[in-house]
């Protein structure tokens, strides 16, 4: 089969993450200062709690995805790597900064993808999909320091913080409840691959949102944690998380080789 050359197409993705960085917490201490105003503290512990409700060392959905291409010997993880490692440096997806090796096998993805009645958006969403665990863990990671400690957040400002986490997977073009990536639909056997991802990215916003929940109802926390369900990774405490990548777009390009 002639190698499949998919030439300057380009996917994109507004990432419409919010300027705004503040400090977030777990359900450590939430002081219910006013009708209005909420005291958080959030400790190194309750942080290390939120990053393990997004990691997935199981890695899911790129298990499915290998299981999808039998044919790949190796498997896509030297991809999948690549492609997550792109898009925390670069918010983009460039497949000839791809090394060599990679190369190889995401030109063979391609090849198999398309002859599997996959669009080539289908196949960026497994990749992409494959590396959402990796891109919150980063995310979170990069921005430690400004998560722990104490401070105070307004009740909207709270329910801002909840939304951010829960529209994180819209920030790379996905919409799990319309079946859609960058606005065009996607398989159910897509979203199969994709389950694991789903569930990491769900497992994080319920651990995340409890001490903003806390505030927005006015029902003080005082330490403990509530453990995390959730696809393959339960976990303790509560969660933070918001991702502050602020700005910038998301794309993907499928350059030829």
């Amino acid at each position: 089969m002639k190698l499949l050359r998919l030439g300057a197409a380009v996917l994109t993705s507004a990432l419409t993450v919010s300027a705004f960085v503040a400090p977030t917490a777990s359900a450590a201490t939430v002081e219910i200062i006013d009708d209005n105003m909420c005291k958080f503290t959030l400790t190194n512990q309750d942080f290390n709690d939120v990053v393990a409700a997004a990691a997935d060392p199981e890695q899911g959905s790129l298990k499915r995805l290998n299981a999808l291409f039998p044919q790949i010997e190796g498997g896509l993880d030297l991809v999948v790597s690549e492609v997550a490692s792109q898009l925390v440096a670069t918010n983009k997806f460039e497949s000839e900064k791809l090394t060599a090796p990679a190369q190889t096998k995401f030109q063979k993805y391609l090849e198999l993808g398309v002859a599997a009645d996959f669009t080539q958006n289908e196949l960026m969403s497994m990749l992409v999909g494959a590396s959402m665990s990796p891109l919150l863990v980063a995310s979170l990671n990069a921005q430690k320091s400004i998560y722990i400690g104490t401070f105070h957040l307004t009740k909207i400002n709270a329910q801002h913080w909840i939304d951010i986490v829960d529209g994180f997977p819209g920030n790379y073009g996905f919409n799990f409840d319309a079946k859609t990536y960058n606005g065009q639909p996607i398989k159910d056997s897509v979203l199969t691959v994709l389950e694991p991802s789903i569930a990491d990215h769900e497992n994080l916003v319920d651990v995340y949102s409890v001490p903003f929940e806390s505030c927005i109802t006015g029902v003080p926390s005082n330490g403990g944690g509530n453990g995390g369900n959730g696809g393959d990774n339960g976990s303790g405490g509560n969660g933070n998380g918001g991702n502050g990548n602020g700005g910038g777009g998301f794309s993907s390009s499928f350059g030829s080789s």
